[in-house]
């Protein structure tokens, strides 16, 4: 009789200790979750673009009705075209003075690294700041940083500078010879996916120009073909850096520009919590000829 006394109180005391705990949670979502804007942004910010956890082109709101969303969801669930809503408010927002690139390593495509990169054009015509810092720059992350004022590399760092090429299967000729035929339907002057069933070979429209920092192109294959950028001093040379620094001589850089004295001074926020602070002013929905983007990856 002891031992099912002791089983029963055991059960009983889990139960209510599971009970308990649940209305604690909710009460610790609901008190999370209040208040209508949780990032308090202060005056001479600078954003930190760390696109780390930025993997889909829309990820979801992480604020919803359920007092469980500030516990069971990331706050860093962003996605892509929130972070480009994101630099387009920072353009107007007085209170952000520019953009850091540091480190930055991200899983964003080719086409999400050029969209990017275009609208970090577009937030330089502000007048505001585009700084980039790294003790390495992978070829992608280089394309996105070469866009920046000032392009910092690590003394012991190196840039992986091998050129972009693509490569395409066309099936004309497959057609031709097997009698097959692919029914293909579009609309509009140019539309490159259907394109190799149609050619043999990549139409000028396809054909993608790279941008760059004041050096012709032909220098730029004969850097890609040489790896004339492995190491800081031959990347400085070749004029894709700006200068070969330390971590905190870049950060001395950016006191001086935004003439402070101390490192602490300089209030950084990341993108994933100005996207949440910019959200906080969104649209209004509820107004009429509003259009519903449904995305589907």
């Amino acid at each position: 009789m002891n031992f099912f006394k002791n089983v029963f109180a055991t059960v009983v005391g889990i139960f209510l200790f599971m009970l308990l705990s649940f209305f604690l949670l909710i009460g610790l979502g609901v008190l999370l979750g209040s208040g209508e804007d949780k990032v308090k942004l202060k005056d001479n910010s600078v954003i930190q673009l760390d696109l780390a956890k930025i993997n889909f082109d829309y990820a979801g709101k992480y604020e919803t009705d359920s007092p469980f969303s500030s516990l069971m969801m990331s706050k860093d669930k962003v996605g892509f075209i929130e972070v480009l809503k994101a630099i387009d408010a920072a353009k107007t927002d007085d209170k952000i003075k520019g953009i850091t690139l540091v480190n930055n390593q991200s899983s964003l495509g080719l086409a999400q690294s050029k969209e990017l990169r275009d609208k970090l054009e577009d937030f330089k015509k502000s007048k505001k700041f585009v700084y980039a810092y790294a003790n390495i720059f992978s070829q992608k992350e280089y394309y996105i940083s070469s866009i920046a004022d000032q392009v910092y590399l690590n003394p012991a760092g190196e840039v992986d500078f091998k050129g972009l090429g693509t490569e395409l299967l066309f099936f004309k000729n497959f057609q031709d010879q097997t009698g097959l035929k692919m029914e293909i339907i579009r609309h509009g002057k140019f539309k490159s996916a259907v394109e190799p069933y149609l050619a043999q070979e990549i139409s000028p429209e396809n054909r993608d120009i790279a941008k760059n920092r004041n050096i012709s192109i032909a220098q730029l294959n004969t850097i890609a073909d040489g790896l004339l950028a492995r190491t800081p001093q031959m990347a400085l040379q070749q004029k894709l850096v700006d200068k070969v620094a330390y971590e905190d001589e870049f950060n001395d850089m950016l006191k001086s520009k935004l003439k402070v004295e101390k490192e602490d001074d300089v209030e950084s926020i990341s993108i994933t919590d100005y996207v949440d602070h910019s959200s906080a002013k969104s649209e209004d929905y509820t107004k009429d000829d509003v259009i519903a983007v449904i995305y589907a990856q």
